[in-house]
């Protein structure tokens, strides 16, 4: 094997750049020369990708690091309100740092909490549900840190996360080595000494193979007596689900309550958050419990992923011998104390906190009678949140890697035929066969190849990537081994979003569990097959969902897509061949080759095989994950999966597909989940994300927020993207700020199919969608913004007013007036009712919010009464 040219050294430009920003907070000057002094690269190149990246920044933190998720379901429940409250208490603007660096605002696409939007994160604290009064809150827990200890030091910037520890190769079959510890740059002897390594180890393992079906029943072996004496013993279990989303709702109040409580330590097992399997010291076999009355074995508190059911987060498993082994959901610290308390007592646990047993039992319902789990068919999300994400044997325990030994079993051109069989199509929204584009890579020329699993999940709204890494991130790591094995990849790259600190360190030690092990390494399962997998970090651009893009920034680069032909299957990654798939599409590969094609091809429709997994968000009852057979349709998803729309509110739309896909309105509920029949409805499958929408949004308004994002996300190397996005976001605000013209219609129209037959990629080529299917679907609302000045959801604030009816007023209730975040709210003196300041108000629907149902008294009126101030957004 050649050499590792420098130019696929410079790969590390963006983890250098990332490791400075992490040590300093932002990326000063000198920093930035210092790395193209160690790269080689030319200082100009740094700057210029270093600015490509929404990631850096190039101005010091404050103390406090105020970050505001924009992403749909947040906007759609008021995070631009959120934003416009921290531009007033700060008075500082998105990314700026106030002149004291007490605060810096910035706002982020999406953290992937969108269950519990909207959300705004101070540091790494992430604050779900915010309201003004969050903004209030940190404002004043920072004057209280100043008069009680003085200035706090400046915190490191939260956008970064600490460096992968499975950044650099492995060199041997398994054990971490110093130089895995942390990433460094490689020169060309570094990669040498790499190849000669593998070329070592293979001569070694070509003369006493072990048999992968061999290697894995020993590996079973030990991974069903170690789960035997976890689940059928006599000790107390309890999984905590500690995902984004669980942590978000208050998970590790509920892990610590249960630890403090039962004092409860596992020296045997790794834990979620652990970077590294470093074993605890040992537990203490008899604990007094908490009253001193009875003496029991100290219960095993695990962390585990997600179960789906974020609507009912936090949530945990408990496994009692008294008991079937029971989920429990909408937990609190104060709940988990008394679910252990009175299971150490002898007493019977808190049913109404019971959401369903895990198993057949003649006490309760099991979670599979909900009609949520009913409807569900779950393939690859069957372990998420019943095991410990990094540990190899609970997923070996759980027919893991199972499909890899086989696959490494078979001829190369079986393991590709046996996916062509199964019909596999790319879930990461594009829909590509998979069983092709690995044939196209193993046929092209060259003897390097790649597989790139794509983690990158930029469409804000979707979080089932996410939960996958965080939940079963073995599963990834198996379906991309199988992959390298199909198409002769001795290297694989995990590309996460570095938005998802936590994906990273679960992939990250799912990779070092898998080295120690021998799965991975110089030779996989015992055979001199090496395949060996680096975790890298995307740095915030969603163009770097495009596979192009994403390889540019692997490379070092910023993300522009190219032009093709080559495909990366002939030209990829270091002009290599290489495949780049969705961690959904391998995580499906590892189940076909576990259970046989004729499985899945039994699943879904005549062109759309298997399963797909849906992140349901915005104004539904149970917001979550879903997983369904391909050809289900929305309305069995949104109506009786998710519950439909909380409140009694009529649905409105289905925006399906990021941004993009579409919104398609309720008439359309009876469009099947599949590639083609979205795509004949004018959407898209996407990579999953499906957000509602209810009366109360605007469609327009939605359209215009996401050709804000299209906007800012164009890379800017095509016209029709760049000038046609930016044109195109012009007629949107102008139309929702009541400015519009007739003619707006039909130019939005026709610059929208212009853009998307004239963009180089698939960024620009979608982006007009929400345009055109809200035009197609809900012209009468552009038509009332328009003519009428109106907007019927009392969304778009130009349009819209704010007063009190003083008939319905109550006299003695100040509810109004506390939630001000203006203090545009005043009482008379003499009647003691309410009345709002036009010129104070900001219409962040506070009030109404607040105001007793009995009463109703806050009236929010489009068209806007007269003597309203014109909006400062509108100009």
């Amino acid at each position: 094997m050649s050499r590792e040219s420098r130019s696929e050294a410079t790969g590390w430009l963006i983890a250098s750049l990332q490791e400075a920003q992490r040590a300093e907070g932002y990326l000063s000057r000198e920093a930035m020369l210092r790395i193209a002094k160690d790269t080689g690269v030319e200082a100009a190149r740094v700057w210029g990708v270093a600015t490509f990246f929404d990631q850096f920044r190039f101005h010091p933190p404050g103390r406090h690091a105020v970050r505001v998720c924009c992403g749909t379901a947040c906007h759609l429940k008021g995070s631009e309100i959120l934003l416009d409250e921290c531009r007033r208490r700060m008075s500082i603007d998105s990314g700026q740092t106030t002149p004291d660096c007490e605060f810096s605002l910035d706002r982020v696409a999406c953290v992937g909490c969108c269950t519990l939007a909207p959300v705004v994160l101070d540091g790494e604290k992430i604050h779900a549900k915010a309201d003004p009064t969050t903004v209030q809150g940190i404002i004043i827990r920072s004057e209280l840190e100043k008069k009680d200890g003085g200035p706090q030091p400046p915190v490191r910037h939260p956008r970064t996360v600490e460096p992968p520890a499975a950044s650099s190769w492995s060199s041997s079959s398994g054990r971490l080595g110093a130089s895995d510890a942390s990433p460094k740059l490689r020169d060309d002897d570094d990669d040498h000494d790499h190849d000669d390594a593998m070329d070592r180890s293979r001569a070694g393992a070509a003369l006493s193979p072990v048999p992968p079906s061999s290697f894995l029943a020993a590996l079973r072996a030990r991974a069903d007596a170690t789960w035997t004496a976890l689940w059928d013993g006599t000790t107390p279990t309890v999984w905590v689900g500690t995902a984004t989303c669980g942590k978000a709702a208050g998970a590790d109040k509920v892990l610590e309550a249960f630890r403090r409580v039962t004092g409860a330590r596992d020296p045997e097992l790794t834990t979620h958050d652990s970077r590294l399997p470093t074993p605890l010291p040992a537990a203490v076999p008899e604990l007094t419990t908490h009253d001193s009355r009875l003496t029991t074995p100290a219960w095993k508190i695990l962390e585990v992923g997600c179960l789906g059911h974020c609507y009912a987060e936090p949530m945990a498993i408990v496994r009692h011998p008294a008991w079937p082994p029971l989920v429990f959901g909408h937990l609190s610290a104060a709940s988990a104390e008394s679910i252990a308390a009175r299971l150490l007592a002898g007493e019977e646990p808190p049913f109404e906190l019971v959401l369903g047993a895990l198993e057949p039992n003649e006490l309760l319902p099991t979670m599979e009678d909900m009609p949520r789990y009913a409807g569900e068919l779950r393939w690859l999300l069957r372990r998420a949140g019943r095991i410990v994400p990094g540990d190899v044997e609970q997923y070996v325990r759980h027919d893991g890697y199972a499909g890899l030994a086989k696959a490494l079993a078979m001829a190369p051109e079986d393991v590709i035929a046996q996916v062509r069989r199964a019909g596999l199509r790319g879930l990461g929204g594009g829909g590509f066969a998979a069983a092709r584009k690995w044939e196209e890579c193993r046929k092209a020329p060259g003897d390097e190849r790649t597989v790139i699993a794509n983690g990158d999940e930029g469409d804000p709204g979707a979080f089932m990537d996410r939960t996958l890494m965080e939940s079963d991130p073995h599963a990834i790591l198996e379906g991309m081994a199988i992959v390298g094995h199909a198409v002769g990849a001795r290297r694989g790259y995990v590309y996460v979003r570095a938005e998802y600190p936590l994906a990273v360190r679960t992939m990250t030690e799912a990779v070092l569990n898998a080295r120690a092990e021998g799965i991975l390494g110089d030779g996989m399962m015992g055979t001199s097959v090496p395949f060996d997998v680096k975790i890298c970090q995307g740095a915030g651009a969603f163009v770097c969902g495009e596979s192009s893009a994403l390889m540019a920034s692997l490379e070092g680069r910023r993300g522009y897509p190219r032009v093709r032909p080559p495909h990366s299957t002939e030209q990829g990654l270091w002009n290599r061949p290489t495949v780049l798939n969705n961690v959904k599409t391998l995580a499906a590969t590892a189940r076909i080759l576990e259970r046989g094609a004729d499985e899945f091809a039994a699943v879904g429709t005549a062109r759309s095989k298997g399963t797909a997994v849906f992140a349901l968000a915005g104004k539904i009852v149970n917001p979550g994950l879903v997983e369904v057979p391909m050809g289900t349709t929305l309305r069995r998803v949104v109506q009786e999966l998710g519950g439909g729309v909380p409140g009694g509110r009529a649905l409105r739309a289905v925006q399906i597909g990021g941004p993009s896909g579409g919104c398609l309105p309720a008439s359309a509920l009876d469009t099947p989940v599949d590639f083609d029949s979205l795509a004949g409805a004018g959407a898209m499958m996407g990579s999953g994300g499906l957000v509602v929408l209810d009366e109360e949004d605007c469609l327009v308004e939605t359209a215009r927020y996401f050709m804000e994002f299209a906007r800012g996300e164009s890379c800017g190397k095509c016209t029709f993207c760049r000038e046609g996005t930016h044109r195109l976001l012009e007629l949107l605000t102008r139309i929702t700020c009541g400015a519009g013209i007739p003619g707006d219609l039909r130019e939005l129209e026709d610059l929208a199919k212009a853009v998307a037959e004239g963009s180089a990629c698939n960024l620009g080529k979608t982006a007009p969608r929400p345009v055109l299917t809200t035009l197609r679907h809900f012209r009468e609302e552009y038509e009332e913004h328009i003519l009428g000045k109106r907007c019927r959801a009392k969304v778009c604030r130009p349009l819209i007013s704010y007063r009190i009816d003083l008939t319905k007023c109550a006299r003695g209730c100040d509810a109004c007036v506390g939630s001000c975040p203006t203090e545009a709210i005043s009482t008379d003196p003499k009647t003691r009712k309410k009345v709002i300041d036009p010129a104070l108000c900001v219409k962040c629907r506070s009030c109404a919010r607040v105001c007793p149902a009995e009463y109703d008294a806050v009236v929010i009126s489009s068209p806007a009464e007269p003597g309203t101030p014109p909006e400062r957004s509108c100009g």
